[in-house]
């Protein structure tokens, strides 16, 4: 149940978002942003491994 909480943290910046901008705004920069993220985690992540 505490693994949820990220997602329940998350959709209030969404759902405020949403209604400001609409669905299309919204839709079309979220795939971006998410991928973006996760490359840098990830470089973040093997550049720092341990070992």
């Amino acid at each position: 149940m505490t693994g949820n909480l990220g997602q329940l943290f998350s959709v209030i910046p969404f759902a405020a978002l949403l209604h400001a901008t609409g669905w299309f705004p919204r839709s079309s920069r979220l795939p971006h942003s998410v991928c973006s993220r996760v490359c840098c985690l990830q470089r973040y992540c093997v550049a720092h491994r341990p070992g």
